[in-house]
């Protein structure tokens, strides 16, 4: 079937990691995160656009993204072009040479 929801930010690892590479993977195949505001991977959603933020517990706003997902399928659509959109722009292709030329200025200041 169709996957279009992912989620992140139940349980205690999940609350506590700092950031969740496994939400760009996901995303770079089309699934919509929805993320707990408690995960590092909260830093790389826009909420609402590639995916959905709730605070930590809040379980009515959660189901209120799952359900939009669920019966809205050209925002569910949207929502995943726009994530593979954006897990793109993580991608070790375009990660590396920043931190290539991140890596050189300090070493060039020390």
């Amino acid at each position: 079937g169709e996957h279009a929801v992912g989620t992140c930010g139940r349980g205690r690892d999940a609350a506590e990691e700092a950031f969740g590479l496994v939400i760009l993977e996901a995303m770079a195949s089309g699934v919509v995160p929805i993320v707990s505001d408690h995960v590092g991977a909260a830093d790389c959603i826009t909420d609402g656009i590639d995916g959905f933020i709730h605070r930590t517990g809040d379980a009515a706003a959660f189901a209120v993204s799952v359900d939009s997902l669920r019966v809205k399928s050209i925002l569910r659509k949207d929502m995943s072009s726009q994530a593979v959109e954006t897990a793109q722009a993580y991608d070790w292709s375009v990660v590396t040479p920043r931190l290539e030329n991140a890596i050189m200025d300090m070493i060039d200041e020390f």
